[in-house]
């Protein structure tokens, strides 16, 4: 069964299933929120990949403006 928390209870200590080890943790309404430690291992983030477009070759107006 779940802990919870009074409304004033800001942080509390439990166990973090990433870092094997009981940390301290943000409460959010109530409940046991993120971990707080330093030390918590993030995972990496993705890259973002853009696709290059493959769009024709356009000549250049020249003489648009040239009036």
């Amino acid at each position: 069964m779940a802990e919870h928390f009074t409304k004033n209870t800001l942080t509390a200590t439990g166990w973090c299933a990433k870092c094997n080890r009981s940390t301290e943790h943000r409460v959010d309404d109530g409940r046991l929120g993120p971990c707080l430690d330093k030390d918590h291992p993030a995972p990496p983030l993705p890259k973002a990949v853009i696709p290059k477009l493959d769009l024709p070759d356009v000549p250049e107006q020249k003489d648009l403006f040239d009036k």
